[in-house]
């Protein structure tokens, strides 16, 4: 995870000022990603040219859209995204970072006799239940045992792998693991982890980072091609040019986009650049006519006078607003970044600014525009499958069990909870209670006056 680095945000406006490679947390963030996420070409505006976008933020402004982490881009007219933090409420906007997570999804803990559950926003444990004492609390089993823990029994509390104690008071922590899931209680030891904080990979095109538990990877952003995914540098670098675009160059050679798109490659070379034919990428038998356009990238170019080669005429915003037909750059239809969801449909902006690329989710309900991703559950819903309680993250991308009940019956989807049984008992400490009307807790009833007399499997105080 990111660590804060406060001096970073004082020196940013030094860094946009050079133009150099910039560094939030464990994110290096480059220039010319941000000139090629929209606002390469664009005008400040003020400078009479009528081709601006109005400046909305500052250098080193950074905001939250969702669990997205933004900051602003180099022409200061919108943001950019640098990281995904793990759950919606750990994205810091004032300090520019990702929080990490104080807890994994449905993760149990015991504090003391308090059986607790990490929360949907992973900064905290929201109290289950309280059991006898702490000696009958397990985070490992996620519930209250109905007997302590027998001696030199081994349990994960968190980060902390704890051994029960001779006389069964309680646990006591042998070792402290670097996170809850490197606890591993069947090997009474803590795990090695995977990968450390702010190690990055790539899986194709999807940059990803160490995740907060130290188990595996967590996918940050898609790049546009594998070529661009840069784990060292922890970054997707921007695409130089778009698959199937030729350029001409002067000596009259056709070169063709990379398949990654990190730059340019030869195709054929040509008698002269007059003879170099950029829109389809091939040279004509006969030099460029006096009035002819072509499109050579982002450049709408004609003909020289003398028939020698080609002039820019004017460059466009990206390669396929190039017009040759019309002798004209088409205007752009959005902008990176813009989405939006029509009904199932999630509709993204493309690259080239010309219109958007659809993805169908499986409902409207799993459209999720503020993450402009398809969810596979409503983020703060639960759900039963048999008897296993499901709690959706944050992050509407992970759906973990947050508690397993004793039956599918008593799973309640609709309370968030396990229900207890119809005149099913329990002793806390002493007192003996008995499940509730509402099966939605326990109800105290007598006090035995010693927790060894309390009787839950016949519902009675033994006599002393």
């Amino acid at each position: 995870m990111m660590a804060s680095r406060a001096w970073l945000i004082a020196a940013i406006p030094l860094l946009f000022a050079a133009g150099c490679q910039k560094v939030f947390g464990d994110f290096r963030v480059d220039d010319a990603a941000f000139n090629a996420s929209g606002s390469a070409g664009k005008a400040p505006c003020g400078d009479g040219s009528g081709n601006c976008k109005p400046q909305i933020c500052a250098p080193g402004d950074f905001e939250c859209s969702g669990a997205a982490l933004r900051t602003c881009n180099a022409d200061r007219t919108g943001f950019v995204q640098v990281a995904v933090c793990e759950a919606v409420a750990l994205c810091d906007d004032a300090k520019g970072e990702c929080t990490p997570p104080a807890c994994a999804p449905a993760e149990f803990h015991c504090d003391g006799a308090v059986l607790g559950v990490c929360n949907a926003n992973r900064n905290g444990y929201d109290t289950v239940d309280t059991c006898a004492t702490a000696a009958y609390c397990s985070g490992s089993e996620k519930k209250c045992n109905a007997a302590p823990c027998t001696p030199d029994e081994y349990g994960c509390n968190g980060v902390e792998l704890q051994k029960c104690a001779t006389d069964q008071s309680g646990w006591h922590t042998e070792k402290t693991c670097a996170t809850p899931a490197l606890c591993n209680k069947a090997a009474q030891d803590c795990s090695p982890p995977f990968c450390m904080p702010g190690d990055f990979h790539c899986d194709g095109a999807e940059l990803q980072i160490c995740n907060g538990s130290q188990t595996g990877w967590l996918d940050q952003m898609p790049c546009a091609t594998d070529g661009l995914c840069d784990a060292v540098a922890g970054m997707c670098l921007p695409p130089v040019c778009e698959v199937g675009n030729f350029v001409c160059a002067l000596n009259g050679d056709v070169n063709r986009c990379k398949r990654d798109r990190s730059g340019y490659e030869l195709k054929v070379h040509c008698t002269s650049q007059a003879f170099c034919n950029s829109t389809d990428g091939v040279c004509n038998p006969v030099p460029c006519a006096v009035g002819d356009y072509q499109c050579s990238d982002t450049w709408l170019q004609t003909c020289k006078a003398d028939r020698t080669g080609w002039d820019n005429y004017t460059q466009c915003e990206t390669a396929a607003l190039c017009n040759k037909d019309k002798k004209r750059c088409d205007g752009v239809v959005c902008e990176p970044g813009d989405h939006n969801c029509s009904g199932a449909d999630l509709l993204v902006c493309n690259d080239s600014r010309s219109g958007y690329v659809k993805t169908t989710c499986s409902s409207a309900a799993l459209c999720d525009a503020q993450h402009t991703q398809c969810d596979i559950c409503v983020p703060g819903t639960y759900s039963c499958d048999g008897a296993d309680l499901h709690l959706c993250d944050t992050s509407g991308q992970a759906n973990p069990v947050s508690q397993t009940c004793q039956s599918a019956a008593l799973c309640s989807e609709a309370n968030g909870k396990c229900l207890c049984g119809v005149g099913e008992y329990r002793c806390a400490g002493s007192v003996l209670q008995q499940c509730s009307a509402d099966q939605l807790g326990f109800d105290d009833g007598p006090d035995c006056g010693d927790m060894a007399l309390c009787d839950a499997s016949h519902g009675v105080c033994i006599p002393p």
